[in-house]
């Protein structure tokens, strides 16, 4: 239980370091990174990896080719509409929060649609602190509903994620960063791990 945000994030930088999740070295991350973070925190499980890549600009002596396919399997990402995968590309933060939102759904850790902390059980085992009403918590998102990765958005906030506010007011972690830093990916990885954030 963290008091501040401060500490929180100290303690995701570390634990992502100790658990070698990312190359410390960037500070703006790719879809590499992402995808390669994701299958490494699932415990870089065997696949079964096609022969010919389902990707016009990654082959399969690619040395993250396994991230890509289990990815794509999982359902997390199935690269772009022109058949690339597009490795070096920068993700957005809305675009992080979506490939976190389908990993949750692929480790059998979130339903299809977000589900609100009002509408859950306390029994229920999901990501997020569940008891702090939303009315009176710090997390909230501008995402206009029914637009892009909306539900996603929402996803993040009622499970702790992403989306934290001071006092309802000053912006920690908003939607629309062109781009996911490594600290603010570190952060949600943390979070991930651990059930969500406990910040108010």
């Amino acid at each position: 239980l963290f008091v501040s945000y401060t500490a929180e994030r100290e303690a995701a930088v570390e634990w992502v370091k100790q658990q070698v999740l990312l190359d410390e070295h960037k500070a703006v991350l790719s879809r590499r990174d992402v995808t390669v973070a994701l299958y490494r925190l699932a415990g870089a499980p065997h696949v079964e990896l096609p022969a010919t890549s389902p990707y016009a600009d990654v082959t399969p002596d690619d040395p993250d080719y396994t991230a890509y396919i289990w990815a794509r399997q999982k359902g997390i990402t199935f690269g772009w509409a022109d058949g690339k995968f597009h490795p070096e590309a920068k993700l957005s933060t809305p675009s992080t929060v979506a490939f976190m939102y389908r990993y949750q759904k692929a480790m059998g850790q979130v339903t299809p649609k977000a589900p609100t902390s009002a509408s859950l059980p306390r029994s229920l085992s999901v990501p997020g602190n569940q008891d702090a009403p939303r009315s009176a918590s710090g997390w909230q998102h501008k995402v206009r509903q029914g637009s892009a990765f909306w539900r996603e958005a929402q996803w993040a906030v009622d499970h702790r994620m992403w989306g934290y506010r001071v006092d309802g007011e000053y912006v920690y972690e908003d939607f629309d960063r062109s781009f996911v830093s490594s600290g603010d990916l570190k952060l949600m990885l943390y979070r991930l791990a651990h059930g969500g954030s406990h910040l108010k």
